[in-house]
């Protein structure tokens, strides 16, 4: 209920300076309602064809999104009101839009659930990927990871509109299907996985599936709740380094016929 003050109409000023500082604290991280999102990733029997898509590209823009497809006008309007509840938006997109029920879940979730002040927990375990930042490898081109990041949402996804169409194609360049409700996302904090606990690890290696999951819940009835603090702080801990936007510069792109493409001096060139 308490969070329910923070979800303002996504038209609202973005969570900016020096308001913004408060967010990145431990104490906030540690009670926050946390999201795990899968970056667009795409996984093979060959791990060399393993595909991280968008974890430079959220950071480097500060944006993040589960990637789903369009909705009617209908599921819009309904996810504009501000006291949709999550089943209902759910409900409404397997019924009327129909979409798969794991989609909508997310959707409504997305829609629903999310808050100003939300963590957002990213991954980055594919050191073979060609999407991999310059901001991952050592000096002579080896994977620093696997590693993970913490982001701080500053703004609600607005819905459905042409900027969101543009910054979408900005994310990735060149395809912008299915990349809608974007976030603005402050990242701030990176962290080693292998540095996180035994525990820590195993909770996180569960969550991985969906794209997108909230976890870790404070909720009064969970018996959990020494868990769940534990690992919260474990993933303070552990996320040792700074992150910034421009520390994740790298462009890259998916033409529509699913060629991959990466910088090359100011261009981008298919693989």
């Amino acid at each position: 209920a308490a969070w329910a003050a923070l979800r303002p109409k996504p038209t609202a000023p973005v969570l900016t300076e020096p308001a913004l500082q408060r967010f990145l604290t431990y104490d906030h991280v540690i009670r926050a309602p946390m999201f795990h999102l899968n970056t667009f990733i795409h996984r093979n029997i060959n791990p060399e064809k393993h595909r991280n898509y968008a974890f430079g590209p959220f950071i480097r823009e500060s944006l993040t999104t589960p990637g789903f497809a369009p909705l009617s006008e209908c599921a819009c309007q309904l996810a504009r009101e501000e006291q949709t509840q999550y089943e209902v938006l759910r409900n409404m997109l397997v019924k009327e839009d129909r979409v798969r029920p794991s989609e909508a879940r997310q959707v409504a979730m997305w829609l629903t659930q999310l808050t100003v002040g939300s963590i957002i927990i990213l991954r980055h375990c594919y050191g073979m990927c060609p999407y991999t930042p310059r901001a991952l490898q050592h000096p002579d081109g080896g994977y620093i990871g696997p590693v993970y990041v913490l982001g701080v949402v500053t703004q609600l996804p607005e819905v459905q509109t042409s900027s969101d169409e543009a910054l979408a194609q900005q994310l990735l360049e060149v395809d912008s299907r299915s990349r809608h409700w974007l976030a603005p996302t402050t990242f701030f904090k990176l962290g080693y996985c292998d540095m996180l606990s035994d525990e820590t690890r195993k909770y996180m290696q569960q969550v991985v599936q969906p794209t997108l999951q909230h976890i870790l819940k404070l909720e009064e009835n969970n018996q959990n709740i020494a868990k769940v603090m534990r690992i919260r702080s474990d993933l303070w801990r552990c996320a040792t380094r700074h992150v910034s936007a421009a520390s994740f510069c790298d462009r890259f792109g998916v033409c529509r016929d699913g060629t991959d493409l990466v910088q090359n001096g100011n261009d981008l060139q298919p693989i």
